[in-house]
């Protein structure tokens, strides 16, 4: 995976996407393929919003709780839970560790020094950890371009990432698409990075990831197995 830098473009900031990040994550059952397809998006009431399918959740994006957006909870075929609860909700069994990944999530580390992948529950209180945490930004929703249902479940949104003191660096441009194909419930998701604000730099040897922590049912190490 990978993404890229742009300049802004006079009266087309969002659009003309350049290159994108596609990530999907699917969810597989032995049994009937579900229902029609008929997708619904509706806001949430904390600003976020909610993806269903055929009546039943497929997933959420939740712009209220750490420092940026992520997908959660993420159901597969059947309701099963695809991603770790933790740290959004404790379940017993489930592993206590990087606390920065939540759901599906992506970050970055590095970019004009401002670090957000991790967060502020990610460090401790040594003195290096203090300085780490001392690098966090944020990656603050803006608005939505659309919302839509239909065939398919369409979130594409805006978002600033902001370095510690609050000024921006880039726009970050998500377009989220919740489908199905068989058996299977596909998110794919494409992220652009737009240098709105002048000259931005990533240092190399940092973190520009998108992380997904599985539901322990489906964790090989612990078990799991295809649902």
């Amino acid at each position: 995976m990978g993404f890229s830098l742009r300049p802004a473009r006079e009266s087309s900031v969002l659009r003309h996407a350049s290159l994108v990040t596609l990530l999907a994550v699917v969810g597989r059952m032995a049994a009937a393929a579900e229902g029609e397809g008929a997708f619904t998006v509706t806001k949430s009431a904390d600003g976020g919003a909610i993806v269903s399918v055929d009546g039943q959740p497929f997933l959420a994006y939740v712009i209220d709780q750490g420092n940026k957006s992520y997908l959660w909870p993420i159901h597969g075929p059947g309701g099963a839970l695809m991603t770790r609860s933790w740290p959004m909700k404790d379940v017993p069994g489930e592993k206590h560790d990087h606390p920065h990944q939540r759901g599906l999530t992506f970050g970055h580390q590095g970019i004009n020094g401002t670090d957000t992948w991790a967060e502020a529950a990610s460090y401790g209180t040594g003195e290096s950890q203090r300085e780490a945490a001392a690098k966090l930004g944020r990656i603050r929703h803006r608005q939505y371009v659309v919302l839509a249902g239909g065939t398919s479940g369409v979130i594409h949104a805006v978002s600033d990432l902001l370095d510690p003191t609050g000024k921006p660096i880039l726009v970050d441009e998500q377009r989220i698409v919740c489908s199905l194909s068989g058996e299977s419930r596909v998110i794919d998701v494409d992220i652009d990075l737009v240098a709105a604000h002048g000259m931005a730099f990533r240092r190399a040897l940092h973190f520009d990831e998108a992380a997904a922590v599985v539901h322990h049912d489906v964790h090989v190490g612990l078990g799991g197995g295809v649902l």
